[in-house]
């Protein structure tokens, strides 16, 4: 394959479609007729081969020949995926671009979707979506459904990335204006970090269409990786934390992120995580002022993992600690989270409701109070 066309000719498309293609052959036709293939046909496709050798090359040239939208292009030798994104995003001649990985398939409306909201919404710099999972047969295996509101992203972010990469399409001038680009230091990960310091320079979403199939692989393929890809991970939301304002040990942050992701912990580790959210919501609201509302499934959460404690007059007080900062949602939409998600456990519901309703009486309550 040739170094590729660095500057064609011609009017600049609205879109820049990235992908870096690392021996990704059983997959890559699919993938690539799937862009080829959209309802948005203002587009160039950057396919950069980052040193390919199982045939990928040879089916990227063959494609480029078939379609001018494609642009292809090859690296020296495998320069690892940051780097080879690193030199897509200087390629790149959209007013937006979306990132795309070989072995995924895009919906054939995605662009549109995407561009439609990006054009519609000027304050939004970046959009991902809901994305069907699929094993390494292309069996459907459900979908994940991440946080669409840009208060809701930017709090998960604190602990895992809330925007899958191959789903995200972005605005290339904010990205080249804040010279916002991969840290090529990082072998995983690198995309969570990216999206942390882009949610500085403006509004963040997530559609609620899937737009994507996501291909995930068996246990021991993912086993490989996994381990240091949550090392790298616990580094980055430490960041975030601390860009927040709290300063946390690595063990603290690694319990946090388990903690967020629904792992059982020991019941000392669960309650020193407990206390450690209500601290870290407390700095959050203080940063996104429209925030206590929309973290109301969370600040229950915290209740009713508070009222697991297997100490029952523990259980009484902590629940009852975390549930005298309600008076932020307001009685009504306290009311109907509370209802519509923990109706059926009565005594912690009487007692959360208590708690919550009685503080909305305490307008004059310190901020830090929650």
């Amino acid at each position: 394959m040739s170094p590729g066309k660095e500057q064609p000719s011609g009017a600049a498309p609205r879109v820049s479609v990235l992908m870096s293609v690392y021996n990704c052959a059983p997959y890559l036709q699919q993938s690539i007729d799937s862009i080829l293939a959209q309802s948005f046909g203002d587009f160039e496709f950057i396919i950069i081969d980052d040193g390919s050798n199982d045939g990928s090359s040879e089916l990227i040239e063959a494609a480029a020949s078939r379609d001018e939208r494609i642009r292809a292009f090859s690296n020296p030798g495998n320069l690892a995926l940051s780097r080879s994104l690193n030199r897509g995003l200087a390629l790149a001649r959209g007013r937006y671009i979306a990132r795309h990985d070989a072995d995924d398939v895009s919906a054939p409306d995605r662009l549109a979707q995407q561009v439609a909201l990006l054009e519609a919404d000027a304050s939004l710099s970046l959009i991902g979506s809901a994305y069907w999972l699929i094993d390494s047969d292309g069996v459907l295996l459900g979908m994940e459904q991440p946080p669409q509101e840009d208060v809701l992203i930017r709090w998960r972010m604190l602990f895992h990335s809330a925007l899958a990469h191959p789903t995200v399409m972005f605005r290339s001038d904010l990205f080249a204006c804040n010279h916002l680009r991969y840290d090529e230091n990082l072998r995983y990960a690198q995309d969570y970090e990216l999206w942390s310091r882009a949610t500085e320079y403006g509004h963040v979403a997530n559609c609620a269409a899937p737009l994507l199939y996501y291909r995930v692989y068996d246990e021991a393929r993912r086993t490989e990786m996994h381990r240091e890809q949550q090392q790298i991970a616990t580094g980055i939301a430490k960041k975030n934390l601390a860009r927040l304002g709290l300063q946390l040990k690595d063990h603290e942050v690694e319990m946090l992120r388990g903690f967020h992701s629904g792992v059982a912990l020991p019941v000392d580790e669960a309650i020193h995580c407990q206390r450690l959210v209500q601290q870290i919501m407390c700095l959050f609201i203080e940063a996104y002022p429209g925030a206590a509302s929309k973290l109301a499934r969370t600040r229950i959460h915290l209740a009713m993992t508070a009222w697991s404690h297997p100490n029952r007059c523990a259980s009484y007080l902590e629940a009852a600690r975390i549930s005298w900062g309600y008076f932020r949602l307001g009685p009504l939409s306290f009311l109907q989270c509370v209802f519509a998600i923990y109706l059926s456990r009565m005594p912690l519901l009487l007692m959360a409701m208590l708690g919550g309703l009685s503080c909305t009486v305490l307008q004059g309550t310190s901020r830090r109070n929650i």
